[in-house]
């Protein structure tokens, strides 16, 4: 007598299929996390001190000015407060406190610029203000690996975020307490929020769409209180909020409700958090107060100042270091490929020192922008296609919102580099390793094809 094929009840197949995924998401995020941590916290106290370490550790008291909501107080209007900015001060000033280790006042920030090589702070503060900057570097692997999986697929946004966090320059900074790595981290953050309520705005889910964007909002006004390169959060948003409105005008109100509901917050977010933009002190200032900003400044009068304080920083230092300058846009684009892809690219070398003046260019440590390049460029290539079918299956086209991020990111960081300094080139690997990760997923594939019948991401 001949068996009956087994029977399965209705729905199963497809909760057991939706179990599988979920359970692959997180062991991916696990996966991520576990390579994160190791390479962000080895080697984190053997790390030599970065003079810029010192400044931030040294204007750590700012946390102090904050938690006691001293927002009119003399030091939010002097020059420390508009020379670095606020959020890795906060945080490292948070570290100390809660590890019982002592706070430097004002005047001791001040010395710094009299000798920025002098050892005004124990090492042991310097290392204990570095790990806020580990858990915002892992944080910024697994954003990436949320902002793959969400705009290609787990595969992709894995080898993203394995890229990042084995990236030497993405390691080096990691090691620091400063700036560089909070600021990234938060703009991946406010993009892979931002990109989930895309996608839902894409498939007319208003209602879901505006609250990531709730999110990715004040992500976006935190990036730019860690460091200006944070701007390019709130650029790349906007961008996908015109792209949002091309493939799809007929959900124009929403698009016009998140870009407001995003730029609102990210300006909120910012002036809230940095009382050096409305402080208004009274009283008699202290002694020795270093380039006050004018008490009665607006707002926006303050902004232009810092802005124009960052420019005037970048055109000084071109100056005094003419061997990193760069002053035409070949020899900006020619940096930014050679050297952002090469050696600070995933397959520098893991030498580098910030305070070694190399050569501009030197195949000894820039021979990884030939291969990583063509990565890159072809996981462009990928996600075009991969957009165009998006949008003929009538799906949001994330291929195509990831591609214009990396333009977005590459033209910014293209148009404005003032230097030829390592730190410059960091907003530009995590769009690389998007890119470059969606390339090597896609070659593993068809390499490799899955059997018929199993599932793909």
């Amino acid at each position: 007598m001949r068996s009956s094929p087994p029977t399965e009840t209705p729905g199963t197949g497809l909760r057991q299929n939706a179990t599988w995924k979920t359970g692959r998401i997180w062991l991916g995020g696990t996966i991520v996390a576990i390579v994160a941590i190791v390479s962000a916290a080895s080697g984190l106290t053997s790390e030599p001190v970065f003079p810029d370490e010192t400044a931030y550790v040294t204007q750590s008291y700012y946390f102090d000015l904050m938690i006691r909501g001293e927002r009119d107080d003399w030091a939010w209007v002097e020059y420390h407060a508009y020379d670095l900015p606020p959020l890795p001060k906060y945080l490292f000033g948070a570290a100390l406190r809660a590890l019982g280790r002592p706070v430097s006042d004002r005047l001791t920030a001040g010395r710094w610029f009299r000798d920025i090589e002098q050892e005004l702070v124990p090492r042991e503060s310097v290392v204990v203000a570095r790990w806020p900057v580990v858990f915002f570097a892992v944080m910024g692997c697994l954003g990436l690996y949320c902002l793959g999986t969400l705009g290609v697929d787990v595969s992709a946004g894995l080898a993203a975020g394995l890229l990042l966090a084995i990236n030497p320059l993405y390691r080096l900074h990691a090691h620091r307490a400063m700036s560089d790595v909070v600021a990234e981290s938060l703009v991946i953050a406010a993009l892979a929020t931002g990109l989930a309520g895309w996608m839902r705005l894409m498939r007319g889910r208003a209602g879901g769409g505006l609250g990531w964007m709730v999110v990715a909002g004040v992500a976006a006004g935190l990036a730019p209180l860690a460091k200006l390169s944070g701007l390019l959060a709130g650029m790349v948003l906007a961008a996908w909020l015109v792209l949002g409105w091309v493939l799809r005008p007929q959900h124009a109100v929403a698009w016009v409700g998140a870009g407001l509901v995003v730029s609102l917050l990210a300006v909120g977010t910012f002036v809230v958090l940095n009382p050096y933009v409305t402080a208004r002190p009274t009283g008699e200032p202290p002694r020795l107060m270093m380039g006050a900003a004018a008490e009665e400044e607006s707002p926006l009068a303050r902004l232009e100042r810092m802005i124009r304080h960052r420019a005037e920083v970048s055109q000084h230092a071109k100056r005094a270091f003419p061997e990193y300058a760069l002053w035409t846009p070949v020899e900006k684009l020619a940096a930014v490929v050679v050297q952002g892809l090469g050696r600070f690219g995933p397959l520098g070398p893991a030498d580098h020192d910030s305070r070694v003046p190399y050569p501009r260019f030197a195949w000894s440590r820039d021979w990884g922008a030939a291969p990583w390049g063509l990565a890159v460029v072809a996981g462009m290539v990928v996600l075009v296609r991969r957009g165009r079918m998006q949008w003929r299956s009538g799906e949001p086209a994330t291929g195509w919102a990831i591609v214009v991020m990396a333009l977005v990111v590459f033209g910014v960081v293209t148009s404005f580099l003032p230097l030829a300094w390592d730190r410059y080139y960091l907003p530009l690997q995590p769009a690389a390793a998007l890119l470059g990760g969606a390339a090597l997923t896609e070659a593993a594939r068809r390499i490799t094809p899955l059997p018929r019948g199993a599932d793909r991401d």
